[in-house]
C-alpha cells in the first residue's frame, strides 16, 4: 500500500511538472533567427535590428544564423527541418514561400507543407529607373520608346533571374506588348553599376539605393510602386498617378516558422514583431533608411498574401519561360 501511495504521488508530481512546463512562457530560451543571406545586406541588417528589438520584448536572446545561398533555398531548407516549437524562425523575402516553388524543378523543402507563415514585416517599394542619358523622361515615354524599338529591344537588368527585379518587367512587357531583353546579374551591385554607366537601359532599384543617384542626376526615377509618393523620393510618381497598370514592383521581408509550430506561439511571435515595428525609433533608424514600409501582419493575412501571389507570379514565370536549377 505504501509503495502504491508513493507511486501515485510520484505520478502526480510528474504530471504537475509537465503542466508547469507546458505553461512556461515563450520564449524561455534563446530563439534562432535564420537569415538566408550573408551578413551586411539589407535583409540581414534589418533582421539584426529586428532581433535586437525582439530581445527587448522577450527579455530573451535572439541568435542570428546566416544561411546564404540558392535564392533562400538553403535557409528555407534549414527552417523546414527545425523543431516546430517557435525557437527557430526565419526572416526572408517572398522567394522562400512563393517564388522558389515556381522557379525550381526540385527543392529540398515543400513550402506549402514545411513552412508556416508568421508575419509580413515590411514592404519595400521599387523604383523603375533609367540612366541619365536615356531619352525617356517619363514611364510613358519609356514604354513608347520600347514599343518603337521592337527590332532593337530595350535591355534591362536585374539582380538575378526570377527575382523581384526581373518578374515585374515581364509584367510591363506583357501589359504593353513590348519586346525587352533581360540581362541578369550576380547581385544588385553589378547591375546598379551598369545602369549608372548606361550599359543597360532600365532597372528596378530599392528606394534607398535609388535616392542618392536620382538626386544627383545620375539616373532618372520614372515610377514607384506605392500607394502615394514616397517622402524620400517626392519627385517620382506612382503608377496610379500615371494611369499605368501597376507592375507590382515590390518585395517583402517576412517571418516564417516550421510547419506544425503551435498557433499560440506563432501568434505570440507575430505580436512581438509588430510591437518592434511600431517603435518610432526602430522606424527612423531601421525602416526609413531602406525605404521599408511597416506592415506587421498576422499569420492569416500572410497566408492569404501567399495564396494571392502564387497565381500572379506563376503567370509571369510562364510568360517568361523561366526555370532554375539548384
Amino acid at each position: 500500500m505504501k509503495l502504491f501511495t508513493q507511486l501515485i504521488c510520484s505520478l502526480a508530481v510528474a504530471a504537475c511538472a509537465g503542466i508547469v512546463q507546458a505553461q512556461e512562457p515563450f520564449p524561455s530560451k534563446p530563439v534562432t533567427l535564420i537569415v538566408p543571406y550573408p551578413p551586411g545586406g539589407a535583409v540581414d541588417t534589418f533582421a539584426r535590428a529586428l532581433a535586437d528589438g525582439l530581445k527587448q520584448e522577450w527579455k530573451a536572446g535572439v541568435v542570428i544564423d546566416n544561411r546564404p545561398g540558392g535564392s533562400e533555398v538553403i535557409g528555407a531548407a534549414a527552417l523546414a527541418k527545425a523543431h516546430p516549437d517557435g525557437y527557430t524562425i526565419m526572416a526572408s523575402t517572398e522567394a522562400a514561400s512563393i517564388l522558389n516553388p515556381l522557379l525550381f524543378k526540385k527543392l529540398p523543402y515543400d513550402a506549402a507543407k514545411d513552412i508556416a507563415p508568421v508575419s509580413i514585416l515590411v514592404r519595400a517599394p521599387l523604383v523603375l529607373a533609367v540612366p541619365s542619358s536615356s531619352p525617356a523622361n517619363t514611364l510613358r515615354e519609356f514604354i513608347d520608346m520600347a514599343r518603337a524599338r521592337a527590332s532593337n529591344p530595350v535591355r534591362y537588368g536585374s539582380a538575378g533571374a526570377g527575382g523581384t527585379g526581373h518578374l515585374p518587367f515581364i509584367q510591363l512587357a506583357s501589359d504593353h506588348q513590348l519586346q525587352l531583353i533581360h540581362a541578369p546579374y550576380r547581385g544588385a551591385g553589378p547591375m546598379l553599376q551598369d545602369l549608372l554607366g548606361g550599359h543597360i537601359e532600365a532597372g528596378l532599384l530599392g528606394t534607398a539605393v535609388a535616392e542618392p543617384h536620382i538626386r544627383s542626376g545620375k539616373i532618372k526615377g520614372l515610377a514607384v510602386t506605392a500607394d502615394k509618393r514616397l517622402a524620400s523620393l517626392p519627385m517620382v510618381p506612382t503608377y496610379q498617378e500615371l494611369g499605368i497598370p501597376d507592375i507590382n514592383a515590390t518585395f517583402i521581408v517576412a517571418l516564417s516558422a516550421p510547419a506544425g509550430t503551435p498557433s499560440p506561439i506563432v501568434d505570440a511571435i507575430a505580436q512581438a514583431a509588430r510591437k518592434v515595428l511600431q517603435n518610432p525609433e526602430f522606424q527612423s533608424k531601421t525602416l526609413n533608411p531602406f525605404g521599408f514600409v511597416p506592415v506587421g501582419s498576422d499569420p492569416a493575412s500572410f497566408g492569404d498574401y501567399i495564396r494571392r501571389e502564387i497565381p500572379v507570379q506563376k503567370k509571369r514565370i510562364q510568360i517568361g519561360n523561366i526555370s532554375l536549377e539548384m
